[in-house]
C-alpha cells in the first residue's frame, strides 16, 4: 500500500509542476493538455490500486498442538 501512496504523491507533484509552468507561461496550452492527458492514466491507476482492498494472507494455526509423524 505504501508503494501506491508514493505514486500518488509523485503524480500530485508532477500535476502541481505542470500547473505552475502553465500559470507562469513557460509552457503553452496545447503542451499542457498533452502532459495532463499523459499523466491521467498514471494518477488514476495509482489511486485505484491504493483504494483496492487486498485479501490478507491467513496463517494456519495448529490448534491441537504439534502433530506426530507416523
Amino acid at each position: 500500500m505504501k508503494r501506491y501512496r508514493r505514486h500518488i504523491v509523485a503524480a500530485g507533484i508532477i500535476l502541481f509542476t505542470i500547473a505552475i509552468l502553465y500559470i507562469t507561461g513557460i509552457i503553452e496550452g496545447v503542451l499542457t493538455i498533452i502532459l495532463l492527458l499523459s499523466l491521467f492514466p498514471y494518477a488514476s491507476f495509482s489511486i485505484f490500486l491504493y483504494l483496492v482492498k487486498l485479501p490478507r494472507r491467513k496463517n494456519a494455526i495448529d490448534v491441537y498442538g504439534i502433530t506426530e509423524k507416523k
